[in-house]
């Protein structure tokens, strides 16, 4: 579990970089990336390696989640500060 949360934030990190409707699959994949990796810690019975890519793999998809939410949050502004600007 610890690599696929890995590889789901990585993910996360690509759509996020590709903008447009990235932004929405960085978001999801963000998700997936926390959840996975948190059941992924807490399984004991797995080896060292795996618990710190899951914890990893918890840490940037969290990071990667609040940049994709900052950067929703100020596309709205802008679309706010344009329809103001038309609406004169």
């Amino acid at each position: 579990m610890g690599w696929s949360a890995l590889v789901f934030a990585v993910g996360a990190g690509v759509a996020l970089a590709v903008g447009g409707a990235g932004l929405y699959v960085a978001m999801g994949l963000g998700i997936v990336a926390v959840a996975v990796g948190s059941v992924g810690f807490r399984q004991r019975a797995t080896s060292a390696r795996v618990r710190l890519a899951s914890a990893g793999a918890v840490g940037l998809g969290a990071v990667l989640l609040m940049v994709a939410f900052v950067k929703y949050g100020l596309v709205l502004l802008a679309i706010d500060q344009m329809t103001q600007m038309v609406a004169g």
